[in-house]
């Protein structure tokens, strides 16, 4: 077995790799002296190899947030901005090797490399896919450049809304050598692949669903087929009253990042739920789209309902809360017509979840959670597998490189997934 080092070093680049023949030589007979030692000091110090590679194959370690950029007239142009940190063997060789993809202290060391604004669609990049990069300085490496991906697997939605075939060229670990297909144990160095069973049930496609775009929310969203259609019955009857359905997203990527407001093992993986757009309630309960109140019968004490802005809807005074209620205990009471929203999803197979405590006891707003909305159409209480779920909607290939499929054996609880 090759010592891992060695392995995690191997080229990637082989233009890199190669001896370089086009080395230019000095004639001493037909050049004086000190130009000689002129140019030799140049050609000593100067990365001729680099600066001859425009482009560079590297190694996606994850995938970051995807940006939003808004169209501004004719001088920016609008779309997604992906960003990833990778890693390229050859430069980056004096830099520690990832744990995995959670490795936020060594994760920081490499660059994250950055994609142009413009219609790339949501893209999902695993740990392990080779990417293409570049650098709009290539003497420092600075201005890190996401080009594209050699093999992301089943990321995006075709117009038949049906999943993509995956890729059938190689994935690689994150030491730029292909992944083994026997998990961690066939791997020689620190990898991002695990023991999986194969998935032989019928995949359900991915479609998109239009909302009313408001303010700097989305304009649609994707989910699994069947979510999507049961949404676009609650879309079609709160817009039957006059009122909107708002959007945050919907499907999320893989190799999304986890953090204390967002679930490692969320059904927004899975294709199965969707986020009214933050900024369409809790901010002014007069005007805005949404009216939030607290259900005070719920158990937790931390679950909101939802009433959604009307013209064909009866007159409601409700004490509303906003961002601000749990850190001065103020409501807005408000009279407008209104229906409830929550009642509507709950008709068509969707649930709600409790706030988070760190809103409730501290006014953290990532954490009030009265936009998500999720499907639980099906799932089986301690019996449905986070696993079971991912492996409808994605490519076995794709998802046993993801730090999702390390939970893949939790079942379904009353609000998400745990052991």
């Amino acid at each position: 077995m090759a010592d891992w080092k060695e392995t995690y070093n191997d080229a990637v680049n082989q233009t890199l790799y190669d001896y370089n023949e086009t080395r230019r030589l000095i004639d001493p007979d037909t050049t004086e002296g000190l130009k000689q030692v002129r140019e030799a000091m140049i050609e000593a110090y100067t990365p001729n190899k680099l600066l001859a590679q425009k482009s560079f194959k590297a190694i996606c370690l994850r995938q970051l947030d995807t940006v939003i950029v808004e169209k501004e007239g004719d001088s920016q142009q609008g779309g997604h901005i992906l960003r990833v940190k990778a890693r390229i063997p050859e430069i980056h060789s004096f830099l520690p090797i990832p744990t995995g993809p959670d490795d936020y202290t060594t994760l920081a060391f490499y660059p994250t490399f950055i994609s142009p604004a413009g219609p790339m669609g949501e893209q999902v990049i695993t740990p392990g896919s080779p990417i293409q990069v570049s650098f709009g300085n290539m003497t420092n490496f600075a201005d890190p450049i996401f080009e594209g991906v050699y093999d992301i697997g089943s990321t995006t939605d075709s117009d038949s809304g049906a999943p993509n075939a995956p890729s059938s060229k190689e994935s690689y670990d994150v030491n730029g050598r292909p992944a083994p297909a026997g998990g961690p144990a066939a791997c020689e160095s620190p990898c991002y692949v695990g023991v999986h069973e194969p998935y032989t049930g019928e995949r359900i496609a991915w479609k998109r669903v239009e909302t009313t775009k408001y303010k700097k929310g989305y304009g649609g969203l994707t989910l699994r087929k069947d979510s999507a259609e049961r949404l676009q019955k609650v879309i079609a009857i709160v817009e039957s009253y006059g009122g909107i359905i708002t959007s945050s997203g919907g499907r999320r990527g893989l190799g999304a990042a986890v953090s204390p407001t967002r679930s490692k093992t969320s059904l927004h993986y899975t294709g199965r739920a969707m986020d009214l757009y933050l900024g369409s309630g809790m901010k002014d309960p007069k005007i805005d789209p949404y009216v939030i109140v607290l259900d005070e019968s719920s158990p937790s004490g931390r679950l909101f309902r939802v009433y959604v802005a009307v013209d064909d809807g009866p007159q409601i005074t409700l004490d509303a809360w906003t961002y601000k209620t749990p850190l001065t205990n103020k409501k807005v009471t408000v009279t407008r017509k209104l229906r409830d929203l929550t009642a509507i999803f709950k008709k068509h197979g969707f649930s709600r979840i409790p706030a988070m405590r760190s809103f409730m006891e501290k006014g953290n707003r990532l954490g009030a959670e009265w936009w998500h909305f999720q499907d639980i159409t099906n799932l089986k209480r301690g019996t449905s597998t986070l696993g079971d779920e991912l492996q409808k909607v994605w490519a076995t290939s794709t998802l046993i490189k993801s730090p999702v499929w390390a939970y893949r054996n939790y079942v379904w609880k009353s609000y998400g997934f745990g052991k």
